[in-house]
């Protein structure tokens, strides 16, 4: 069945072999509607289809085997699909997991194997593959109870977690609180996109602090709501200009930033994305944090921490 909308055509699930390009679809789905993973949590909680939990979402959508049937329906509806698309979107799901096959051909028994041996190549053949069969089937057996026979407490040390990276010299962190010309970092409080602004500190929503993590450095928050987050960019993007954003830690948002330290503070840069974080113009409340070119020179990039 196919929807008759024209609108709901660019929301039909493409034509997919595995399991893998079906989660991938699914993942362009949510990238076209333009929806963070808090914003689907927050409209799904709202209505009477299944709630979409941030990181529940954002964890099936990086997994190589397709979400259950419930969470497919409840992403699809959210976009914008309609009943008919997300029964398309469901009968894809089905076609990969349920695959028709040819009826298999009944098994030989190992009698029957042994005939045959017989009449091809004679006795000599017959032993030798009846040996074959009896190794199979005793390291099947010895297989299994060596490795119960082998299995301890022996386990290799813990990796020691590395320094996180910075260029210059090592800021040293009290309550890891980021600054940018005195301001604070910030959500609009009723805003449900998340994303980050400048304000002053008193009213900086919600909590937040920078914090090592493996050898990075991550802006963590607290949302009351919503509990522990990341500020990151927003859907990974490489692009210049990109908003940043308080969604779930360690998902599709890049989270992971180095600091370089240079005149007056630091640059904090999206690792790999060779871009800083900063306003655009003259740092000032309500001045919206994005991913820019880097300009070790320009107030709105210069961070301080205490």
């Amino acid at each position: 069945m196919t929807s008759e909308d024209p609108s709901q055509a660019a929301l039909q699930p493409p034509s997919v072999s595995s399991e893998e390009e079906f989660v991938v679809a699914l993942r362009i789905l949510r990238e076209r509607s333009g929806l963070t993973f808090k914003e689907i949590e927050r409209r799904t909680s709202a209505s009477d289809s299944l709630v979409l939990p941030a990181s529940t979402l954002a964890t099936a959508l990086h997994r190589r085997n397709a979400p259950r049937p419930e969470v497919v329906a409840a992403l699809v509806k959210v976009c914008g699909g309609d009943e008919a698309v997300v029964a398309e979107w469901l009968a894809a799901r089905e076609a990969l997991i349920h695959p028709l096959r040819p009826d298999p051909e009944p098994p030989q028994n190992e009698h029957e194997v042994l005939e045959k041996a017989f009449r091809k190549s004679g006795r000599r053949a017959a032993v030798v593959l009846f040996t074959i069969i009896f190794l199979v089937a005793a390291v099947s057996l010895y297989g299994p109870l060596r490795s119960s026979e082998g299995s301890g407490d022996d386990h290799p040390p813990p990796t020691p977690s590395p320094t996180p990276a910075t260029t210059g010299a090592s800021p040293k962190i009290g309550t890891g609180l980021l600054k940018l010309s005195g301001f604070c970092l910030s959500e609009h409080e009723h805003d449900q996109t998340g994303r980050v602004y400048l304000s002053d500190c008193k009213r900086s929503f919600p909590p937040r602090a920078l914090k090592p993590f493996s050898g990075f450095w991550r802006v963590t928050t607290d949302h009351p709501q919503f509990g522990a987050g990341c500020m990151g960019v927003v859907d990974g993007s490489l692009k210049p200009g990109v908003d940043m954003s308080d969604d779930t830690c360690d998902r599709v948002q890049t989270d992971l930033f180095l600091l370089e330290h240079v005149t007056g503070g630091y640059l904090l840069q999206p690792n790999d994305h060779h871009l800083c974080v900063g306003v655009e113009g003259k740092p000032k409340p309500g001045a919206k944090l994005k991913q820019i070119p880097c300009n070790p020179q320009a107030p709105g990039q210069i961070f301080t921490i205490n």
